[in-house]
């Protein structure tokens, strides 16, 4: 209602009951109806306090607008004067870190009760001590959940560097840091497990983010240096598709792997025509048998795990030659991906716990769909800067040119030098090294310990270290 009305009033002097009545009302209704759709789920519950305790905060809204609504129109014209529009990139992060927060404080029962925490730490849902319980499912469920945590928050720093609003190292220690307050807030949601290993699974996924993106070149520019070389020619397209190419087919490899974990495929005829039929039952109906939050994460992992598919295969796209029918490119890129949807769910028949549904092709398909829209609206934000760009790339030419005149060329090399001297510092001094020796560590220790053909007393002398030492010894 706060916000409702700073929409209708553009200042406080220009307050009109009536119109505060009908946002009251039209407050008053959304409460109502979000209380009779909680019917329809069974965990939640429904009451007549709930829509008195909503109505008030309506009335709240409207009555802190009325008092301080020309203060708070001030600090946001102050806010948005000194603060730069978001770019696409920004954009894109904001709505990524939002469902990353949105997914991992659902079902939102949240608690501030000292009692229920107590009972969440006993019931084993706080991890303090990293990879403490990691092993219980196995080293391969283990080393799933660390590849599935780094892959989920690369895309974190990878964005906050390429709005060009953070540096390498500030990117990463945000990245981080949100991480860091996404467990301190999972402590608070009850059927949350809050596990200090993700920080640590957050900070390699951060590190690769930053990784990729300082690697990382829009095809805008390869376009615009194509345009000026005029290169033509299939042999000089083939060889600039190779890394998107290969970028396809390593991405669609992870998709098999993360989606036909952990691989128990039974290949038996007589089971795999018991299973084939709920194929082609209606839609969405392994979701409906399942709980609510077995619905959500499944349709959440096809959409994410799919995006970057749909942004790899737009990028296999810019980089093609414009003469090239558009249509016959668009229809292949569409065939492919259907065809991974298809056969990751097809894959999914011979394997006993998974559950499969029509459904999820459809889903995988719009996840894919939403990455290459998401990589068409990046790049066409370059549009309006490549001219910009392009006029810098030839004024600092003309620059170089006339101080080429004027200076010696050993200036250049000492730059070159001071260059070299400096990316090889950063592999030592980076933020990421040490939560990565770590985990090497850690691997290193369960592996001794586990491993048949090392000798006994080796197997001993390790597993007699209790888990202090191995965090002294890992520091």
């Amino acid at each position: 209602s706060f916000l409702w009305a700073a929409f209708f009033h553009q200042t406080a002097n220009s307050f009109r009951y009536f119109t505060a009545l009908i946002i009251l009302v039209i407050a008053a209704a959304l409460s109502l109806s979000i209380e009779f759709t909680q019917l329809f789920f069974p965990q939640r519950t429904v009451s007549i306090n709930d829509i008195i305790a909503e109505t008030i905060g309506a009335i709240a809204g409207i009555v802190i607008w009325r008092c301080y609504g020309q203060h708070f129109n001030t600090w946001i014209k102050r806010w948005t004067t000194n603060r730069e529009s978001a770019g696409r990139y920004e954009q894109l992060l904001y709505i990524y870190i939002a469902i990353i927060f949105g997914y991992n404080l659902l079902p939102l029962d949240l608690t501030n009760s000292p009692v229920e925490i107590y009972h969440k730490w006993v019931d084993g849902k706080i991890h303090i001590i990293p990879f403490f319980s990691s092993f219980e499912d196995g080293i391969s469920s283990f080393l799933y959940g660390i590849f599935v945590d780094i892959v989920i928050w690369a895309p974190v720093s990878f964005l906050w560097v390429l709005s060009a609003k953070k540096t390498l190292g500030q990117a990463f220690k945000w990245s981080w840091f949100s991480a860091l307050l996404l467990e301190f807030l999972q402590i608070f949601v009850y059927s949350r497990v809050s596990d200090s290993a993700d920080l640590i699974t957050a900070a390699l996924g951060a590190g690769l983010g930053v990784f990729i993106a300082k690697n990382y070149r829009p095809a805008t520019n390869s376009h615009l240096a194509g345009e000026e070389k005029a290169v033509t020619g299939v042999e000089n397209v083939i060889g600039p598709l190779v890394i998107p190419l290969s970028l396809i087919v390593g991405w669609s490899i992870i998709l098999f792997l993360v989606f036909w974990f952990p691989y128990d495929f039974r290949l038996e005829p007589q089971f795999i025509k018991e299973r084939l039929p709920q194929l082609f039952r209606a839609p969405f109906s392994a979701y409906y048998y399942g709980t609510e939050f077995r619905a959500i994460t499944s349709l959440l992992s096809k959409l994410a795990f799919f995006f970057p598919l749909g942004v790899l295969l737009a990028h296999l796209k810019a980089g093609l030659p414009r003469n090239w029918p558009n249509s016959l490119i668009s229809a292949s890129l569409a065939l492919c991906l259907i065809g991974i949807a298809a056969i990751v769910e097809l894959g999914q028949i011979p394997l006993p716990e998974k559950s499969i549904d029509s459904a999820d092709i459809l889903v995988a398909i719009i996840g894919g769909v939403l990455g290459y829209f998401a990589y068409q609206f990046i790049t066409d934000g370059h549009d309006t800067t490549q001219t910009s760009a392009k006029k810098h790339r030839q004024s600092s030419s003309l620059v170089q040119e006339t101080s080429s005149k004027r200076r010696p060329t050993p200036v250049m090399t000492r730059a070159t030098r001071h260059q070299k001297a400096i990316s090889q510092h950063e592999l030592l001094s980076s933020p990421w090294l040490l939560p990565i020796q770590w985990l090497m560590v850690v691997l290193a220790f369960y592996l001794i310990e586990n491993i048949a053909a090392i000798p006994y007393n080796v197997r001993e002398l390790v597993a007699t270290s209790n888990l202090f030492e191995r965090i002294i010894f890992c520091s």
